[in-house]
């Protein structure tokens, strides 16, 4: 399993009970990207974040502690913030490449007589590949 990076919390929370429990991190449980199809200048994104810590793993999902951010213009943001044009580049990609693998997993299992499943097989382990998948 991937590490997942540490986001720090401006201010940790700190909850009160049997045993008293800090999250000083914040966790993106919700990523959304949505697009205006008349208009994709003005796609939208929300990340959704809890309080966290990262040493323990431990998550505080309640709602009460829900924190949000917003982009209203994601794509004037991503022209003058690099990283999230390559992020987003990246996101668009691995989606594509995962969209590749069910496709030609799903091509093989039902493979029909005359298909060349060695050419399937060489395409997924290509795509498995780009995806980092070392099984």
């Amino acid at each position: 399993m991937a590490e997942i990076p540490q986001i720090p919390a401006d201010e940790p929370v700190v909850v009160p009970a049997a045993s008293e429990a800090t999250y000083p991190d914040l966790y993106i449980t919700d990523l959304f990207v949505q697009a205006d199809y008349a208009d994709f200048a003005k796609t939208k994104a929300l990340v959704v974040l809890y309080p966290y810590n990262y040493t323990t793993k431990q998550a505080l999902v309640e709602q009460s502690r829900r924190t949000e951010y917003r982009i209203d213009d994601l794509w004037s943001a991503a022209a003058h913030m690099p990283l999230l044009a390559q992020t987003m580049g990246q996101l668009t990609y691995v989606v594509s490449l995962m969209r590749q693998k069910e496709s030609l997993e799903s091509r093989l299992t039902a493979a029909l007589d005359g298909e060349d499943v060695s050419a399937l097989q060489t395409a997924l382990a290509t795509v498995k590949t780009n995806l980092g998948i070392t099984e």
